[in-house]
């Protein structure tokens, strides 16, 4: 990866957390995501979240030390409150969120530096949440070229009974292959995995185009209203064939000039309907001096910024003007 890097705009930080807002339900559970303080059962070294959803907080903070995409996945819910992963009907079982949820990570789990962080260790911080008992959703993670992706595994139901559960993204999709938007080919890889799954799935990725900057060129901001040959500098082909949502997404990602992770959200409350929202951001890291040391802000805390054109390794070029009938 190149270490060219370029702080991307504040307006991208609000964009995350309104894809944040919209699963929560409301910006006062976006305000309780915080991290706690250590309490008595932990060391003042040790990681302590305590948020509605734990591994949300997770994935930011590994994302952050790390510099390397840490994704989540969670499984759809049926809106009556019966829990039903992507058509498969799970009897007896209601999995809403309950408040707050307090998880401890032992500080010889989150060890110095990227290339100490490996997918055990992502594994053994996931064993000590499933211990915990608060979600009855286990997660596991496996890892890609890309990076790591905690993925849904099993359901434990009111009686005690586990079974096997599977992510939206784990089925097999198909993406007609033509020239596209990277906005547009997000789209239409949602539809597909919606199709497949049997629920909705709303894409959330609005600075795509310029995330992506395809053929080096700078995206504008109205360049979804030109029109097919003012379009054509920006776009790009692609399309996939019964390869699973998961392998679809890593695929298209991969033209990216910027790094990119994930979420899916799925609503996980009573509802007449249930969907996920599949959100697409640029890495939030932690900046570093000429040393490698963490960069702390005027309160003590790590200095954060987002990585922009970093696969890139340079600013793209600005096509030509265009000018809009």
């Amino acid at each position: 990866m190149a270490e060219a890097q370029k702080t991307i705009l504040p307006v991208a930080r609000i964009a995350r957390n309104a894809v944040l807002w919209l699963i929560r339900g409301c910006m006062t559970c976006l305000m309780l995501s915080a991290i706690s303080p250590a309490g008595s059962a932990a060391s003042q070294k040790d990681l302590v979240i305590d948020a509605p959803r734990p591994l949300d907080e997770l994935v930011q903070l590994l994302e952050q030390s790390y510099g390397v995409p840490v994704t989540v996945e969670e499984p759809v819910w049926s809106g009556n409150g019966t829990g039903k992963a992507s058509g498969e009907q799970v009897p007896d079982a209601i999995y809403t969120l309950k408040g707050r949820m307090r998880l401890v990570v032992p500080a010889d789990l989150l060890p110095e530096g990227r290339s100490a962080f490996n997918l055990a260790t992502l594994n053994a911080i996931l064993a000590l949440y499933n211990r915990e008992g608060f979600d009855p959703v286990k997660f596991e993670a496996v890892s890609s070229e890309w990076g790591f992706h905690i993925l849904p595994v099993a359901f434990t139901m009111d009686n005690g009974d586990t079974i096997v559960i599977r992510s939206p993204l784990d089925f097999p999709v198909h993406v007609e292959n033509k020239r596209r938007l990277a906005s547009e080919h997000f789209r239409a890889l949602c539809e597909a995995i919606a199709t497949a799954g049997g629920r909705d799935i709303w894409p959330w990725g609005t600075w795509m185009n310029t995330w992506f900057a395809a053929g080096g060129l700078a995206t504008r901001r109205y360049i979804e209203s030109l029109d097919q040959e003012q379009r054509e500098p920006y776009t790009f082909a692609w399309g996939v064939e019964d390869a699973t949502g998961r392998s679809a997404l890593l695929d298209l990602l991969t033209r990216s000039s910027t790094t990119l992770g994930w979420t899916l959200f799925c609503r996980a409350v009573k509802s007449p309907t249930s969907f996920c929202v599949l959100g697409v951001h640029p890495l939030q890291v932690r900046e570093r001096d000429e040393q490698g040391r963490p960069v702390l802000d005027e309160s003590g805390k790590p200095r954060l910024k987002y990585q922009w054109y970093d696969r890139l390794g340079k600013v793209p070029l600005q096509a030509p003007p265009i000018t809009i009938q």
